[in-house]
């Protein structure tokens, strides 16, 4: 991911609080969906999660933060 690509999400994610003003119901219902949508897709996810944990194994993985918590903006 480039740098600006990750200053773009870091802004995105910085002006969408609309969901703190959701109501109790509105949470509940979101989290519903959320919860479907993630066993409806589970083969999938535990997939990633195989494939991921495997990529780690090999040494194919590159860290994404610094020691400070910091986005690395290139690899490594």
């Amino acid at each position: 991911m480039t740098a600006k690509k990750i200053d773009e999400q870091i802004e995105w994610a910085g002006n969408d609080d609309d969901w703190l003003n959701d109501s109790e119901e509105e949470m509940l219902a979101e989290d519903a969906l959320w919860e479907d949508m993630f066993a409806r897709n589970a083969g999938m996810f535990n997939a990633f999660d195989k494939e991921a944990e495997i990529e780690i194994e090999l040494g194919l993985t590159q860290p994404m933060f610094d020691g400070d918590g910091l986005f690395l903006l290139e690899t490594q």
